[in-house]
């Protein structure tokens, strides 16, 4: 007697191996929802929803097919937050195809949508009982599939009852365990590949741990060759605690700098530091790769704080160093002119690439500064083949000393890889004498489109698993955060509330700013806006207009403006009686560094608020057309720029 598909064992194999490998399994699951497009206005894929249902409308006719208010589904997965159908022959209809070929190509799914369709064209199931059954049937599908994107769920898994004797699983055999996931995994990366065009090859099993590393030493410590025997011991314990507490492939991201060789080549610590990799992975069959950062070959005396003419990460697994990489973008015009820096951005040295593989996806490492490169000049530093980047960050220090904005980072350079290259960014960096903020992320990714703005961390954070690994070291302590089901991750996050406005509702907003015009002698002396006009007025204050609902600074047209002699430098906006506790400005980066004898415009906004955003005045525009708007909203960030200004003017 053959097989059938309707075989009760199935599922209930099916039920018990997902036990097994992923814990808590609840069948038969119920979401509550509306189900019908209006009541979907919420969903952010809500176009395309009602676009499919209008389709399903036309096919036969039926209008009306919704009845229920929730959506059951096959099997849910608590702990992974992912949603497991088991799709018979029923499934596969005309209409179901009709659904399928709507959906959107930057949606990522649990299962081939083509082979799906394909299958579709095969079988051509038909179920008249009720007569609009299959557009039923297919509409809670299409549910089913894009309630991960509102609920933030991994993508549906679907597996099709044909496809094998699912019964047959031994649900204690090792080797019919190992094929199943294989074949649940396999489904998770079988969707499209990207989401606004982010890079999501990554199988779910894989992992990469970011190490964090908490330094007590002192300044002048910092770069002691005589701490590498220590650092050595802290790498071999990291990682041995690392792969105890992991299980599968993965790459472990050290920080910059990790050794120091001093007035040597960095070249000299690659063997030491190599068989102390190899010692620990050959302790496992797993595929691991080790990246981690080396500096050495100062370029004047130890006293005159020095320059690592070497700047290297390397990359190493069980057969040895795969990768070497040297850092080719420099943080200044003094660094580019004291340190070696690669004659490209995509080649390795010594024989070995830069970037390297694990199982498929390939990793690019930045050292430090480079991850301003590809945003900063982008035709110099086109993307390479690579799927995701990796930062090896030198070093941050307490607030208020040389070195210490760790925030620039992830919200600018990674921020601005990310958007530029269409790729997640993971980094890491060494916190010397304070302690590690718990919201600095070290994984990262742009889902805003292709137009770069000053993010906020919620905006771009990817979620580690927790708890971190927390890891006592002899001069401070090591946080190892891991990251699985990274493109189920990137898939999860949602796009900004700010971000889907509608046109009516811009022209509304527009209207109700057109009327709330400010009432001058209701402005608080003491508020935020009058403490801002004192401290810039004492730089800025020779040349100035004063509207009706913003105050404009001005400076001396030094940049080859035509037909002016002066030009728009900081607006302020005016507090509307509604609005007093924030600050609208304006600010034209190219003008103002002009003022302040600045090379690099683009730096400026690092020091504006999160969410400021670049705009220009017209298409093709001179650098004095472009601005960035934003709002001031605490006397902190006031003070955060007003110090700047200061410092900036010392510098001139």
């Amino acid at each position: 007697m053959s097989h059938n598909e309707r075989c009760r064992e199935c599922k209930v194999r099916v039920r018990q191996l997902l036990e097994k490998i992923y814990g808590t399994v609840i069948p038969n699951y119920r979401i509550q929802l509306g189900t019908r497009p209006e009541e979907l206005r919420e969903h952010p894929r809500y176009s395309v929803l009602n676009d499919i249902y209008s389709a399903l409308q036309n096919h036969r006719g039926f209008s009306v097919f919704v009845r229920a208010a929730y959506v059951d589904i096959d099997f849910f997965l608590p702990e992974q937050k992912m949603i497991v159908e088991f799709d018979e022959s029923q499934h596969f209809t005309e209409p179901r195809k009709i659904a399928l070929s709507q959906y959107p190509s930057d949606i990522n799914l649990g299962f081939s949508r083509s082979t799906w369709m394909r299958h579709c064209d095969e079988i051509r199931a038909c179920d008249n009982d009720p007569p609009f059954r299959d557009e039923q049937r297919t509409w809670y599908d299409t549910l089913r599939d894009f309630i991960p994107e509102a609920n933030g769920f991994c993508p549906t898994v679907r597996l099709f009852a044909r496809d094998m004797a699912w019964c047959s699983l031994d649900v204690n055999n090792a080797n019919d365990i190992q094929k199943f996931q294989n074949l649940i995994e396999a489904q998770n990366t079988a969707g499209d590949t990207s989401m606004n065009g982010i890079s999501l090859k990554m199988p779910r099993q894989d992992w990469i741990a970011t190490v964090i590393l908490k330094s007590n030493l002192k300044i002048a410590d910092e770069k002691d060759p005589g701490n590498n025997p220590i650092r050595i011991a802290e790498l071999d314990q990291i990682l041995r605690s690392t792969i105890d507490k992991t299980s599968g492939d993965g790459v472990v991201l050290f920080p910059g700098g990790w050794v120091h060789t001093q007035h040597e080549r960095a070249d000299t610590m690659y063997p030491e530091i190599e068989r102390c990799v190899k010692e620990v992975l050959s302790g496992t069959s797993r595929n691991i790769k080790v990246c981690i950062g080396i500096d050495g070959f100062f370029d004047r005396p130890v006293a005159e704080d020095a320059y690592d003419q070497d700047q290297i990460a390397i990359t190493i697994d069980r057969t040895g160093i795969i990768s070497i990489c040297r850092k080719f973008y420099p943080s200044d015009d003094t660094e580019r002119n004291s340190i070696i820096l690669a004659k490209n951005h995509h080649d390795g040295e010594l024989g070995k690439p830069r970037i390297f593989e694990l199982n498929g996806v390939r990793f690019f490492p930045f050292v430090c500064y480079d991850v301003y490169g590809p945003w900063h000049e982008p035709r110099k530093y086109p993307k390479p083949d690579a799927d995701i980047g990796l930062n090896l960050i030198h070093r941050f220090r307490p607030k208020g000393e040389f070195l210490c904005q760790e925030n620039y980072f992830p919200l600018n350079g990674w921020s601005e890889a990310s958007c530029q290259w269409k790729i997640p960014l993971f980094g890491t960096s060494i916190f010397f004498r304070r302690s590690i903020p718990s919201d600095w992320p070290t994984g990262i990714v742009w889902t805003g489109g292709d137009v770069w703005k000053k993010p906020r961390y919620p905006d771009i954070t990817l979620p580690c698993d927790t708890p971190a690994i927390t890891i006592p070291l002899t001069e401070g302590s090591a946080e190892v955060r891991i990251f699985t089901n990274i493109a189920g991750k990137i898939q999860s996050m949602k796009r900004n509330p700010s971000e889907i406005i509608t046109k009516n509702n811009a022209r509304s907003q527009n209207r109700s700013l057109a009327v709330e015009r400010t009432n001058i002698s209701s402005i608080n002396p003491n508020g935020i806006y009058a403490k801002l006009r004192k401290e810039l007025d004492s730089f800025f204050g020779k040349s100035v207009i004063d509207q009706k609902t913003k105050f404009t600074y001005r400076a001396e047209n030094e940049i080859g403006y035509p037909n002016k002699k002066e030009l728009d430098m900081i607006s302020l906006f005016k507090p509307t009686i509604s609005g007093s506790n924030q600050v609208r400005f304006r600010v034209y980066p190219h003008i103002l560094a002009s003022n302040m004898g600045i090379q690099n415009a683009a730096e400026i906004i690092k020091i504006l608020p999160e969410g400021s955003m670049i705009k220009q005045e017209r298409e093709n525009p001179h650098p004095g057309d472009i601005f960035i708007d934003g709002n001031f909203s605490s006397e902190g960030e006031i003070e955060e720029f007003v110090k700047w200004i200061v410092f900036g003017n010392r510098m001139k």
